[in-house]
């Protein structure tokens, strides 16, 4: 009994043994479930997600990125880039615009402004020097270079109280002297000294002017006479001229002298004829009344009329 105890014993233990390696497979598929099917996902799966997406691309990214850029543009890029930049722009753009404003004034001068300036500047024609009160005259002038471009003038009169001036146009005032002045825009000038006398006498104002002349008394023959190159001017300051075609007389003084009742005589002394006379009649019942008769000698004389 003993040796058949033994002897099933000794089986036995080796029965177990096998047993053994049979017991541990099933026990670890039973766990195989609940230990790696569980786990799997909430380690796996889980972190996976908060770990990548929550904290490291949304949260760390926004604090990360935006916390450092304010702190690199003010330590280090905001005094060398914006600032430099802002003064960079300025100083490179002032110079352009300032050389755009020179070049388009230097343009709008040379096209507008600039010219050909008055270099001379004079009075032309026999005015007279000499006015009666209430009397006008024209001023003319003429300028070198002749294709000036600026030739604008002024005008200027020394006494308004005697004599005023308007655009060459000269009226005078009060008895008195004065100085007509023309100025150009580049600063040249030209005077002309007037006086202004007290009015003159009836007999002595209504032959001033020009006459034309009308007919010629040539040895005895009275002939009817028109050209524009006969005249007689007088003139307030008591002088003329005398023009008869080509031959210019100046009438260096001229006087009244009296009445007769039909005519007023006058006395003009010219510088090529000398001391002549010539008579304004009177008569309106007369042919030549009106009319201003110049007497070179008792058989030739010239007949003037407006």
């Amino acid at each position: 009994m003993d040796q058949n105890e033994n002897t099933p014993f000794a089986p036995q233990e080796p029965t177990p043994a096998p047993q053994q390696p049979v017991v541990p497979p099933a026990p670890p598929v039973q766990p195989e479930q609940p230990v790696y099917q569980q786990p799997e996902q909430p380690v796996y799966q889980q972190p996976e997600q908060p770990v990548y997406q929550q904290p490291v691309y949304q949260q760390p990214q926004q604090p990360v990125y935006q916390q450092p850029q304010p702190g690199y543009e003010q330590h280090i890029y905001q005094p060398e880039q914006p600032a430099p930049k802002k003064k960079n722009k300025l100083a490179i753009i002032l110079p352009i615009v300032l050389v755009v404003l020179v070049a388009a004034a230097v343009a709008v001068y040379f096209l507008f402004l600039s010219g050909t300036p008055i270099e001379e500047i004079s009075f032309i024609g026999e005015n007279p020097s000499s006015l009666a009160i209430g009397d006008t005259m024209k001023l003319d002038y003429e300028y070198l270079p002749e294709d000036a471009t600026k030739t604008d003038v002024t005008w200027t009169s020394s006494d308004d109280a005697v004599a005023t001036v308007k655009n060459g146009k000269v009226t005078a005032v009060a008895e008195g002297t004065c100085t007509i002045t023309v100025t150009a825009e580049s600063g040249v000038k030209d005077t002309f000294k007037v006086t202004v006398q007290p009015p003159m006498p009836e007999q002595e104002t209504r032959i001033l002017g020009t006459w034309n002349v009308c007919m010629t008394y040539f040895d005895g023959e009275l002939e009817p006479f028109t050209s524009d190159q006969a005249y007689m001017a007088l003139y307030a300051d008591n002088t003329g001229e005398f023009i008869l075609g080509d031959a210019v007389y100046s009438i260096t003084h001229w006087e009244y002298l009296q009445n007769t009742g039909d005519n007023d005589f006058y006395s003009v002394t010219m510088s090529e004829l000398g001391s002549v006379k010539f008579a304004y009649p009177t008569d309106s019942t007369t042919t030549l009344y009106g009319k201003l008769v110049l007497m070179l000698d008792t058989e030739n004389m010239i007949v003037f009329e407006r």
